[in-house]
C-alpha cells in the first residue's frame, strides 16, 4: 500500500483512499498500522495523526483510535473504529469500492 502522511489537514479531492486516525500513544494504532504496511493494495492510505489534524478527526467525527475511514470523491463511504486484521481489512475496502 501507497502510505502517506497528512499535514496541515491536506487531503485529495478525488479517487478511493483510506485515513487512519491514530495518536502516536495508541498500540492498537501501532499494531493496525503495521497491518496496512504489510498488505497488498492499490488503495493509497493517508495517516491522520489526531493530536496533529484535529479539523479533520472532527471533519470525520472519530471518537476513538484506531478509526478509517474510507473516502471516495472526496466523500466518507464507509467508516470503523477498533484494530483489524488483515482479511477484516481488506474486506472492508474491498466491499466498498
Amino acid at each position: 500500500m501507497q502510505i502517506n502522511e497528512v499535514e496541515n489537514n491536506t487531503l485529495p479531492d478525488e479517487g478511493l483512499y483510506l485515513l487512519d486516525f491514530y495518536a502516536t500513544w495508541c498500540n492498537p494504532c501501532k499494531m493496525l498500522s503495521k497491518v496496512i504496511e504489510d498488505m497488498e493494495s492499490d488503495v493509497p492510505v493517508y495517516k491522520v495523526n489526531i493530536e496533529e489534524n484535529m479539523e479533520l478527526a472532527k471533519k470525520f467525527n472519530v471518537r476513538g483510535v484506531p478509526a478509517l475511514a474510507l473516502i471516495k470523491d472526496d466523500e466518507p463511504v464507509a467508516t470503523k473504529t477498533g484494530f483489524m486484521k488483515e482479511a477484516e481489512l481488506s474486506a472492508f475496502i474491498e466491499g466498498h469500492r
